[in-house]
């Protein structure tokens, strides 16, 4: 069994040093916070060694300071790859040697989703996090079609590109997701008349439905003025 510890000044002094951002302008108050967060996380003593705003509402701060966790290193489980992780190199003259011709790959955001940061990581020749994208490839032709495509165009330029894979991101929302069969459709924009239909028949209302403009439900017609009392109850006046 090896057990270590973290090293900082000396072998085993368990020092440690971490970086973070909170949401509190830079302040006295600012700094005692991060001290609170940094002995929350087990460092004991801690200091406050940079602190800096990061605009008007937001400080960057450096902590350094002591831990007691130790490590057991016989303990530590790492997850291998079960394929080996190709060099852009290697990945061009397998494809250049598989396909005889270069990789056509075609990506898009579809539906209303505009949220292309996570496709373009993959596609856009600056990647993410040190790793390239797929532009970067000499071997792959990439055919970024954007935010807000629709179906239809989207397996257009598939099949007019004779795409090899086609990379497609959709944000689900919760109104997105279909009813359950013997559930009540209460989708957000869904009518009264819809949710009725959709209802099974020991739970739809006795009471029919009146439909009126734009296929809404509108309630009857309500007596204008105020209700009169009847005259037997009417107050004497003096």
């Amino acid at each position: 069994m090896s057990i270590i510890r973290p090293y900082g000044d000396t072998t085993g002094d368990g020092m440690v040093q971490v970086s973070f951002t909170l949401p509190i302008k830079h302040s006295k108050v600012a700094d005692g916070a991060a001290l609170q967060l940094a002995n929350k996380m087990g460092m004991e003593p801690a200091m406050v060694v940079h602190s800096k705003p990061m605009g008007d509402d937001f400080t960057f701060f450096v902590v350094y300071g002591q831990v007691n966790h130790l490590v057991d290193t016989d303990k530590v489980q790492v997850v291998e790859r079960d394929f080996p992780l190709l060099t852009p190199k290697e990945a061009n003259a397998v494809i250049k040697e598989t396909l005889r011709r270069p990789m056509v790959v075609v990506g898009a955001c579809i539906g209303t989703d505009a949220h292309t940061v996570g496709i373009d990581a993959i596609l856009n020749i600056k990647g993410f996090a040190g790793e390239k994208g797929l532009e970067y490839y000499k071997e792959i032709e990439v055919v970024n079609l954007g935010a807000q495509v629709s179906v239809p165009s989207l397996v257009e330029a598939a099949v007019t590109r004779r795409a090899d894979a086609v990379l497609v991101r959709r944000w689900r929302l919760r109104r997105h997701r279909q009813a359950r069969p013997g559930r009540v459709d209460v989708r957000r924009g869904a009518s009264r008349a819809d949710r009725h239909h959709h209802a099974p028949a020991d739970r739809r209302p006795r009471t029919p439905l009146h439909r009126g403009g734009r296929g809404q439900h509108r309630p009857p017609p309500r007596a204008r003025g105020r209700r009169r009392r009847p005259r037997g109850d009417r107050p004497l006046r003096p």
